[in-house]
């Protein structure tokens, strides 16, 4: 199955594969780019406050926005929401798919 710039299997697996359209995949397809909660990164319990409120905002039932992605699967933006839903034991997750010359070049 091609996606919408004409790439067969790496999309397909992934699961995500239409640029620009929001849908929703499963939570196992996307992966974060970075570690967001790495003790070592500066302003870690602003960090993990963000991932708080995300999974307050998830709960009550607020509108989120999408995750922005690669075709491969790789948050672009999201890397927050991306830990809240899994911290909420979500099984899918909405994603936009971007084009990102360096990411779609990775297996």
């Amino acid at each position: 199955m091609k996606d919408a710039l004409g790439h067969g299997s790496a999309a397909h697996q992934s699961g995500v594969s239409q640029i620009g359209v929001t849908q929703m995949v499963p939570i196992n397809s996307i992966h974060a780019s970075y570690n967001v909660l790495d003790p070592n990164r500066p302003r870690f319990a602003m960090q993990q406050a963000n991932v708080d409120y995300q999974r307050k905002l998830i709960r009550s039932g607020a509108p989120m926005d999408p995750l922005l992605v690669t075709k491969n699967g790789a948050v672009l933006d999201g890397h927050h929401r991306l830990l809240a839903y899994q911290a909420e034991g979500k099984s899918t997750v909405p994603v936009q798919v971007m084009r990102s010359p360096i990411w779609d070049k990775k297996p």
